[in-house]
């Protein structure tokens, strides 16, 4: 797999430095003349700007702004193989997204560990000098969130054209000894919970505490996903995009009278919503319930009207899909797949990714050195990809393709 990366990130940097030169005027229109209301913010003029300013985006190791500045211009200005190969090219040179596992070192990475309370799994925050710098989820007993499934939803968000941000995840490990000291100074509770965690024995008989490092958000808002009679008829046949230009914070009226917290929720939402539009909005919920259904996602929606948008957080216009531990089991889960047939309307970015997934690659991807329940998983995410497309179909012999394809 590395030798492969290797190749195509050598090959398509050569194919990026080229179209820098060549002017990369070729992209098709997804949706012809595109009207002002619905270009991203901070959209290069053309194709070959976007060529221009991802390479020295790249060049200082922002690869994911690469990417964001790559998707808007191929939402505006059509997906031409120039740009599709520079975004190719800032996944693969992306250090974060192949990762290998790293060793935390207490005193240098982080000198305090605190649990994060109200959830149902054991997360940490990593501080250093009393500042909170990364999030932390351990291999553990708590077996309905997996650190391994956040490091591979981490990294499947790019390749498929999510649209929306999933927080860098990264494979981490703590010596065995080192942790449980870090663990007794700061945890309150440590025996009982020190339990739940599971230590993983090395080759060479030592143990260590495995786990992925989540960088930490620390501005965001819970976006009342839950409340779908408000958004569904956006996804599905009757809705113009004309309709669509509304700015999205005209929601904020109706979530503070629905909802239990009300004037709390939209007051922290609000200026998450600025500048966004009801199509743009539309557009990542649309890629939010694929992704769901990708990765066997049950935990987005919540069951409790008290807490309706804290598994779904927004921040700055983008969905910010921070937990995604319950991602990826084995076993096709109800929620997800009933959510994606309420929905006919897609991302014809999103879909042609999709399609283009190359199996062999992924599996490598998205679960180096996997279990046998790991293979299990990934048997069942490739059973959900083909279930996606296959619905997709549908909807296009039932709409029609310019329907179906409703955001490009």
């Amino acid at each position: 797999m590395r030798v492969r990366l290797f190749c195509a990130v050598m090959a398509m940097f050569c194919v990026f430095a080229a179209c820098n030169r060549g002017g990369a005027e070729s992209g098709r229109s997804l949706t012809g003349a595109v009207d002002p209301a619905f270009v991203p913010e901070n959209t290069p003029a053309s194709a070959a700007a976007a060529l221009v300013e991802a390479e020295k985006l790249c060049a200082q190791n922002r690869h994911r702004d690469a990417r964001l500045v790559l998707y808007n211009a191929m939402l505006v200005h059509g997906d031409s193989a120039e740009l599709e190969h520079a975004y190719e090219f800032a996944i693969m040179s992306d250090p974060n997204l192949t990762a290998m596992p790293v060793q935390m070192i207490v005193g240098e990475d982080l000198t305090q560990l605190k649990k994060i309370g109200g959830g149902s799994s054991l997360v940490y925050k990593f501080l250093k000098d009393k500042e909170t710098v990364a999030a932390f989820k351990p291999f553990q007993k708590r077996y309905q969130s997996n650190y391994r499934a956040e490091v591979a939803a981490y990294r499947l968000c790019p390749m498929i054209k999510c649209g929306f941000d999933v927080p860098v995840n990264i494979p981490v490990y703590f010596d065995f000894d080192d942790f449980s000291r870090l663990y007794a100074r700061h945890s309150k509770n440590p025996q009982k919970e020190f339990k739940e965690i599971i230590p993983t024995r090395r080759s060479d008989g030592s143990y260590v505490v495995e786990g992925t490092r989540k960088d930490w958000v620390p501005d965001f808002a819970d976006f009342p996903i839950e409340f779908s009679d408000i958004w569904t008829p956006w996804l599905n046949p009757g809705v113009s995009r004309e309709a669509l230009k509304t700015q999205a914070v005209t929601l904020l009226p109706e979530f503070e009278r629905r909802h239990a917290s009300g004037q709390k929720l939209v007051s922290r939402l609000e200026p998450h919503l600025k500048g966004l539009t009801l199509y743009a909005l539309a557009r990542q919920i649309s890629n939010l319930i694929v992704f769901d259904f990708l990765i066997n996602n049950w935990d987005r929606f919540s069951g409790s009207a008290k807490l309706y948008g804290v598994n779904c957080q927004i921040s700055h216009g983008r969905f910010m899909s921070i937990d995604n531990g319950a991602s990826f089991s084995p076993s096709p889960k109800e929620k997800p797949e009933k959510t994606l047939h309420e929905i006919t309307r897609f991302s014809r970015l999103t879909y042609e990714a999709i399609k283009n997934l190359d199996a062999q690659d992924m599996y490598a991807y998205l679960f180096p050195n996997p279990s046998q329940f790991e293979r299990a998983k990934f048997e069942m995410f490739q059973a959900q990809r083909k279930k996606y497309l296959e619905y997709v179909e549908s909807c296009i012999a039932a709409n029609g393709e310019s329907e179906t394809f409703f955001f490009e």
